[in-house]
């Protein structure tokens, strides 16, 4: 992913870099309004780093909450949203982190010598599971332990140049894709069945008994014995799932690159909003993220040069920018 130099940053939002005062006599614990992306602090700066802001505050503060000079990457909150977890790398070693919102500091959970692909928390536990590469031409499916800092290996599955990843809400599956998916038991860390599939995208539904899979632009459901196209036609990309699973929000390319919102509920698969995205770039790295309540969607855009954050409701009956400044994000926007 190449920073496009067009996209300076002057202000410093959504992250922690250096401003731990500014968490003093301020309680997020209290507060389910916290997104974290991730962007480059600066027009000069080589290194990703992780950022947070706070929505519901009358002046959004971006804080820096990883800056080390690494390139640090998918963050992804933590079970009961303790920590914000994220990937770090750098040219020869590749690491976990769990940086604490409040106390404005990172701990190092695991560090590998072989390439850190994709994280996902657990629901459920204070766990989490990730991608790395093994030797050979595998990669090895693992879980980490976040209070013990123990790691231990599921699997190791056929590498491929996209795997995802994606944990059931009732936290008892881990779905890994790569040449196919692999479904396991987290309990008894085992291998269950697979589906014949390699999607783009893909995650769990409500009842945690097949998966919605995005492929080629359309999506579909799947589980151990059926699969069936569910909506198609609008070449999606960029999904993102609301926790509820009720709604997928998706850049419809074939819509002009309008986000779009799908009711997912009894089966009835229907667009139900949209949404008119400012100028489109080829080398957006454009993400939808939910708020852990499911009524409120931020995504990320552009708009003669700058990058914005902006919010809306499930339905998109109002949509409201949050930040708006020339700091580089990049994706993996996740709320509180």
């Amino acid at each position: 992913m190449s920073k496009v130099s067009k996209y300076l940053v002057v202000l410093l939002p959504l992250l922690l870099l250096s401003c731990g005062d500014l968490f003093k006599n301020t309680d997020y614990t209290e507060n389910e309004n916290m997104i974290a992306f991730t962007g480059y602090a600066d027009s000069s700066s080589t290194d990703l780093d992780v950022f947070m802001i706070e929505y519901d505050t009358d002046v959004p503060t971006v804080y820096n909450i990883s800056g080390i000079s690494t390139e640090d990457f998918y963050p992804v909150w933590t079970y009961e949203h303790e920590y914000i977890a994220y990937i770090a790398a750098s040219s020869v070693q590749y690491y976990i982190y769990a940086a604490d919102p409040i106390e404005f500091s990172a701990d190092l959970l695991i560090s590998e010598s072989e390439r850190i692909y994709k994280l996902e928390a657990s629901p459920t536990d204070p766990f989490l599971a990730y991608i790395s590469l093994a030797d050979g031409d595998n990669y090895e499916l693992s879980i980490l332990d976040i209070d013990s800092e123990d790691a231990f290996t599921i699997d190791e599955i056929p590498y491929a140049a996209n795997p995802l990843i994606a944990w059931s809400p009732d936290g008892s599956m881990l779905a890994a894709a790569t040449d196919e998916i692999y479904i396991y038991d987290t309990t008894d860390s085992v291998y269950l069945y697979s589906i014949d599939q390699d999607p783009d995208y893909m995650f769990w539904d409500a009842a945690s008994d097949g998966l919605y899979l995005v492929i080629s632009g359309n999506i579909y459901w799947a589980d151990s014995s059926s699969q069936e196209a569910v909506f198609t036609g609008y070449n999606l990309a960029y999904p993102a799932i609301s926790p509820d699973r009720n709604y997928l929000a998706a850049v419809a390319q074939d819509l002009g690159n309008e986000l779009i919102a799908i009711d997912l509920t009894l089966g009835s698969y229907e667009e139900v909003a949209q949404i008119e995205l400012p100028t489109f770039h080829a080398n957006d790295y454009r993400c939808a993220g939910w708020s852990s309540d499911s009524r409120y969607l931020a995504y990320l855009d552009t708009e003669e040069g700058a990058w914005n954050i902006y919010i809306a409701d499930e339905h998109f009956y109002f949509s409201s920018e949050l930040l708006n400044n020339e700091l580089s994000i990049k994706n993996a926007l996740c709320w509180y």
